[in-house]
């Protein structure tokens, strides 16, 4: 008998135990809103002019994000952007939380305008010191200047429609020195869509020697001595 009352308490706890509830399992975790922002929204086509994005998860800024422009993944460093390609550019943003799912930013866009749309019109420029030099000896030394600023690098020069390579001055500015004489005419190009070629400079290089003061009692220079006789023999001054 009391094997018996044994084996009813068993059946009962048993029971008991069985028609107790199962706990629910605890909800998955609902990722947090990942947000993209930038500052400009616009910026010069020139290399140089930097877009800066800020992507949070939450409240939270993230830099070990997915970039992607215009639906293509691209690599940022530091998330910037530069160009040299006028253009719109649409972003967005991914970002892979604790669980590994992956969570997607909102659209922003970047607006990159040729220099000449953006700036304040001045554009690509080049100036020369000298037009006419003495052969040898004489140099023409040119300013480029892109909106304003002087550029020391990343443009091309050509000289008489060919891309030539002149020395540099310590202030960085290209310098042409000939050794032939004639006229050499010069044009520059900067980040591919800037170019000077409607507006070339031509530089004249000449035999003889340029006086610096014609009324030098006592002229070394043999251009000047040339110049006197054609005006005594002409008459004109």
């Amino acid at each position: 008998m009391k094997k018996f009352f044994s084996l009813i308490a068993m059946i009962a706890a048993v029971a008991m135990v069985s028609c107790e509830p199962t706990p629910s399992p605890e909800p998955d975790p609902t990722p947090e809103k990942l947000t993209a922002s930038v500052s400009p929204s616009e910026i010069t086509a020139d290399g140089q002019s930097k877009a800066v994005f800020t992507v949070k998860y939450g409240d939270k800024a993230v830099s070990n994000v997915k970039a992607y422009v215009n639906g293509a993944e691209t690599a940022l460093s530091a998330l910037t952007f530069t160009t040299k390609t006028a253009g719109t550019y649409k972003f967005y943003f991914t970002y892979e939380w604790k669980t590994g799912e992956t969570v997607k930013s909102n659209e922003v866009t970047v607006t990159a305008k040729a220099a000449e749309q953006s700036g304040d019109g001045s554009g690509l420029t080049m100036e020369v010191d000298n037009t006419v030099i003495p052969i040898n000896t004489g140099r023409a030394t040119f300013t480029i200047k892109f909106n304003g600023k002087v550029v020391e690098s990343g443009y091309k020069i050509y000289k008489n429609g060919t891309e030539t390579k002149l020395p540099t001055d310590a202030n960085k500015k290209p310098y042409f020195v000939s050794k032939d004489t004639g006229t050499f005419t010069f044009y520059v190009t900067y980040n591919i869509t800037e170019s000077t070629k409607n507006k070339p400079i031509s530089v004249q290089v000449i035999n003889d020697a340029i006086p610096d003061r014609a009324e030098d009692p006592n002229p070394t220079s043999t251009s000047f001595k040339r110049r006197a006789m054609v005006m005594q023999f002409t008459g004109t001054n």
